[in-house]
């Protein structure tokens, strides 16, 4: 029962149709199935079930051409909106939930991969279990207003995410993924790797005032170099004196590089 249902799930076909490909995929998700999920982590799938069809040759299960035949089986993830179909050499993936109607998809989509490493999928949905979350959902509404408005993003080649915390407890509080984000998107809030810039400034401005500076502080804001190294501000210029509140509001790096 276990084996039609996960079969189902992934490919929507009885076990006696699935192809050596598709068995070996589903031979591997046990071992560990949130990382071998072919809807979340098709790659980590796929380098499981190679390792599956390896073991199956070696002990002598299947042939070489049955090998190199099920290495050679396409995958892919169903989106939403596509409509394709399997056939001889692909295999269309298939959600095992439909998201779409999610009101908020990142945080659901989060929770749920939390959970998936802790419990089984009949546990988690009908399970009768009681999640309590960090979850505000004024504050998620509100920052999906302020991010939907916002000027910039308004240009369909820009693309954001927000993510607000508690700075209390360190809980996320809301999150938005993206411009018209739907569960399965490509979740920028949470995947998107970008420099961290500008956003550890407020860290290093605290750890000075913890020596002794204050917010009315004055800090040199002029041309300083360390070798060919020469740090600036984002407009080129320098005051030449600046507050740390100052520097701080404006952003300015060389204050910054010297308290640091």
């Amino acid at each position: 029962m276990g084996s039609k249902l996960l079969q189902s799930n992934f490919f929507k076909r009885i076990i006696k149709d699935i192809n050596l490909a598709e068995a070996a995929m589903l031979a591997g998700i046990p071992n560990r199935p949130s990382k071998y999920d072919p809807v979340k982590n098709l790659e980590n799938a796929l380098s499981r079930q190679k390792v599956i069809l390896k073991e199956m040759l070696d002990d002598g299960h299947i042939t070489k051409e049955e090998y190199e035949k099920a290495l050679k089986h396409k995958f892919v993830v169903e989106e939403e909106g596509q409509k394709l179909s399997s056939n001889e050499n692909l295999t269309v993936v298939y959600a095992k939930r439909n998201r779409k109607f999610y009101k908020n998809p990142e945080f659901t989509a989060l929770v749920e991969e939390f959970l998936q490493d802790i419990y089984s999928d009949d546990e988690i949905y009908k399970g009768g279990l009681k999640i309590y979350t960090t979850l505000d959902l004024d504050y998620q509404r509100v920052a999906k207003e302020v991010f939907d408005s916002y000027e910039y993003l308004k240009n369909s080649n820009l693309d954001g995410a927000m993510v607000t915390v508690d700075p209390h407890t360190g809980g996320i509080i809301s999150i938005i993924g993206g411009k018209k984000f739907k569960a399965k998107n490509f979740n920028r809030a949470l995947m998107a790797q970008r420099q961290y810039g500008s956003s550890f400034k407020p860290f290093i401005y605290l750890s000075a005032m913890k020596e002794g500076f204050t917010p009315y502080s004055v800090v040199v804001d002029e041309f300083i170099s360390y070798g060919k190294w020469a740090p600036k501000n984002y407009d080129g210029n320098y005051s030449g004196n600046s507050t740390l509140a100052n520097s701080l509001n404006l952003s300015l790096n060389i204050p910054l590089k010297i308290i640091g």
